[in-house]
C-alpha cells in the first residue's frame, strides 16, 4: 500500500511542480495482481493512466463475481448483483428458474430476493432450484453476521470458502498459471478489504464498497486511446519490450515477484536467468531516470507478510551472493 501511495505522490508532484506529462511516466510490474493498488492511487489523485500488457483488476471476472457476493449481501435487494451470482458457481438454479422469478417479481412489483423468500412462490421449483435458494439464505444469513462480528477480510475469505469458489475456478480454468493468477487476485480483494479497515477502523462493507465503486470508474485504458496520448503507463515487463519512458518505475523489487515465486520454487538457473533478462527489460525501458521500489510488508490474504529484497537488486549493487536466496547454490558454484 506504501509503495503505490509513494510512486504515485511522486509522479503527481513532478507533473505539478516540475510540469512533467503523465506519458512521461511508466509504472512496470512482474504480475498482474500487482496494478490493482496502483490503479486506485491515481485515479484518487485524478492522475490519468493507460493499462497495457494486463486487464484492468476491476474487470476481472472473478472480482466481479466476488464483489457482487459482497454488494448483494450488503444489500440484498440489489438484483444486478443477485443475478450475477445467483447460480455462480453453479447452485442449481438454471436459467428456466431464474427467468420464472424474475417473471414472478416483475408480475408482484417486488425485488426478485423478496419472492425467493416466499414460501408459495417457489413451491413448484425442482428441488435443486430450491436447494440452491436455501444455499444463497445460508450464505447471505453467515456472511453477514460474520462481517459484523469480527474483521471483513476474515468474512471474504470464509464467502470465498463457502461458495466453492476456487474450486470453480479449477473447473472453469485447465491452465495451472491461469488459476494461480485468478486465485491471487481473490487475494487482493481480501487484501483490499483488510487495508480499508486499518484506515477505517469503525468502516463497513457499505464504506468498502462506496471505496471499490470511486475507484473501479474507468479512467484510462486501451479502450480509451484519446487517454493514452497523455497518461502514466501502467503495463508489465513482458508488454515493455521495445518502448522506452523518460521515467521509469520498477515496482515490486522483492522475491517472489521478481523473481517470480515459480522461478524461485522450481529451483532451475535456467528459469531464474529468465527472470533476470526480464529485470534487464525493465531496467532499459528508461530514457532518464530509474527507480527500483519494494514494500517491506506485503498482504496476503488480508494479513501482512514481511518480504524479501529481490535477489537482483544484490546483483545490480555488484553482491552476487544474495543473503536472502531461499535457494542454496549446488555444490561448487556460487550464485
Amino acid at each position: 500500500l506504501e509503495e503505490s501511495k509513494v510512486v504515485v505522490s511522486e509522479i503527481a508532484r513532478l507533473i505539478e511542480q516540475q510540469h512533467r506529462q503523465p506519458r512521461d511516466f511508466a509504472i512496470l510490474f512482474r504480475t498482474n495482481e500487482q496494478p490493482r493498488l496502483f490503479e486506485v492511487e491515481l485515479r484518487k489523485a485524478r492522475v490519468p493512466y493507460v493499462l497495457l500488457g494486463s486487464q484492468s483488476f476491476f474487470d476481472r471476472r472473478e472480482i466481479r463475481d466476488i464483489l457482487a457476493y459482497l454488494k448483494w449481501i450488503d444489500q440484498p435487494d440489489d438484483e444486478i448483483s443477485l443475478l450475477r451470482v445467483i447460480n455462480t458457481p453453479p447452485r442449481g438454479l438454471g436459467p428456466q428458474s431464474v427467468k420464472l422469478l424474475i417473471d414472478r417479481a416483475v408480475g408482484r412489483g417486488e425485488p426478485v430476493w423478496r419472492v425467493m423468500n416466499d414460501p408459495s412462490a417457489i413451491q413448484d421449483l425442482s428441488p435443486a432450484s430450491r436447494r440452491g435458494i436455501e444455499d444463497l439464505r445460508a450464505i447471505l444469513r453467515d456472511i453477514g453476521e460474520a462481517l459484523t462480528r469480527g474483521p471483513m477480510a476474515e468474512a471474504t475469505q470464509s464467502l470465498i470458502s463457502r461458495t466453492r469458489y476456487i474450486e470453480e475456478l479449477n473447473r472453469l480454468y485447465d491452465e495451472p498459471q491461469e488459476r494461480e493468477t485468478r486465485v491471487a487476485s481473490l487475494g487482493e480483494v481480501t487484501n483490499a478489504i483488510a487495508a480499508y479497515q486499518q484506515r477505517n477502523p469503525e468502516g463497513d462493507l457499505g464504506g468498502f464498497l462506496s471505496e471499490i465503486a470511486l475507484a473501479g470508474k474507468e479512467m484510462g485504458s486501451e479502450k480509451d486511446k484519446a487517454a493514452a496520448k497523455n497518461a502514466v503507463w501502467l503495463l508489465t515487463m513482458h508488454a515493455a519490450k521495445g518502448l522506452e519512458f523518460p521515467i521509469v518505475y520498477m515496482v515490486g523489487m522483492e522475491d517472489g515477484l521478481l523473481p517470480h515465486s515459480r522461478a524461485v520454487k522450481s529451483g532451475l538457473e535456467k528459469d531464474i536467468a529468465e527472470e533476470r533478462r526480464l529485470c534487464y527489460v525493465g531496467i532499459t525501458r528508461a530514457q532518464e531516470n530509474l527507480t527500483l521500489s519494494m514494500a517491506l510488508t506485503r498482504m496476503k490474504w488480508g494479513k501482512p507478510r514481511p518480504t524479501t529484497p529481490s535477489r537482483f537488486l544484490y546483483e545490480l549493487t555488484g553482491k552476487s551472493d544474495n543473503p536472502n536466496r531461499y535457494r542454496k547454490p549446488s555444490s561448487g558454484q556460487r550464485g
